[in-house]
């Protein structure tokens, strides 16, 4: 995309020819730095075709372009698009204009056909105590349901075990530049902010989550709820030792020694290793992914408001 960038740049970024070269690759399937394509967005956008490609190759227009990467570098941007508000905030993505714009993201998006008495849909959503997005994810889960009149399952699994499945570094954090990190760790608290929960990066990560996710699945279905909430809490919000089985015993409770005993058992580790087999045959990569009637899979609690007009179409 280089000739295309400076070309753009050389037209003194004219949003005619910015949108022309995007539909050009991303609709039209042409690439952008061609001649062709050069010649007939410029040239389409108003522009003297000729004159402009002769200045793109020349040193001026390089260092132009160069100046303008390192002026993103010196943001802190590390990926496109990315917003930068008032030269300080910075926001990355389109899934990201409602921050920017300071409105709810259902705003952003035309209203979901909702056909009369709309099919009501099953919702799983695959989870593990050491992400924060699923911690994010679990604070909303029941209200989308509720609001969707979807069939809402909880899927546990041990993401270190998924990520060897499908090839995933053990903790992708670690793998992402500064400024990606930085960024990620400020845009977790605008999501806390965004549905009003409590969070704080835990001194502790990554967190080995085998013994709370066992924990969990030792319990009887019924006191799973309030221990899944707990434990995520726990974590995200309170900065606790969830591996400390002094820890785990305060948030089961009742019966804790009963349920630290089980949870060792061959039943509770054969559970977790099939719970997390599921997830790898579901095509899950990432925590939180939701799956609508075994079928339509989304990626991150940023997606919640797609998973709920897909509930409600």
């Amino acid at each position: 995309s280089v000739e295309a960038l400076r070309a753009t740049v050389a037209a003194g970024c004219d949003p005619k020819v910015i949108h022309a070269f995007f539909r050009a690759y991303w609709v039209e399937g042409r690439p952008p730095s061609d001649d062709a394509t050069l010649r007939d967005v410029l040239g389409r956008a108003g522009h003297d075709a000729s004159a402009l490609l002769a200045r793109i190759s020349g040193d001026d227009a390089k260092r132009d372009l160069r100046a303008r990467t390192d002026e993103a570098i010196a943001l802190g941007i590390f990926g496109a698009p990315a917003y930068v508000v008032d030269g300080k905030d910075l926001y990355w993505g389109q899934d990201r204009i409602h921050f920017v714009a300071g409105v709810p993201m259902n705003d952003l998006l035309p209203a979901p056909a909702r056909a009369e008495g709309h099919a009501k849909h099953g919702l799983e959503i695959y989870w593990d105590f050491s992400s924060p997005f699923a911690y994010l994810a679990s604070t909303q889960a029941e209200a989308l349901a509720a609001r969707t009149g979807a069939t809402l399952t909880w899927r546990p699994m041990l993401i270190g075990g998924l990520f060897k499945e499908v090839g995933q570094p053990m903790v992708p954090m670690q793998t992402w530049s500064a400024a990606k990190q930085a960024y990620v760790f400020e845009d977790m608290k605008r999501w806390a902010a965004h549905w009003g929960v409590p969070f704080a990066f835990p001194s502790r990560f990554p967190m080995s989550s085998l013994k709370a996710l066992r924990c969990y699945l030792a319990l009887p279905e019924a006191a799973r709820g309030a221990f899944r909430a707990k434990t995520f809490r726990a974590y995200w919000a309170e900065d606790r030792d969830i591996a400390d089985d002094a820890v785990l015993r305060e948030l089961v409770g009742p019966g804790a020694d009963e349920i630290l005993a089980k949870s060792q058992t061959p039943d509770v580790k054969q559970a977790l290793a099939t719970a997390t087999k599921r997830a790898v045959l579901a095509g899950v990569f990432g925590a939180p992914t939701w799956v609508i009637d075994e079928e339509d899979l989304y990626w991150g609690q940023d997606r919640i408001p797609l998973v709920e007009r897909a509930l409600l179409a």
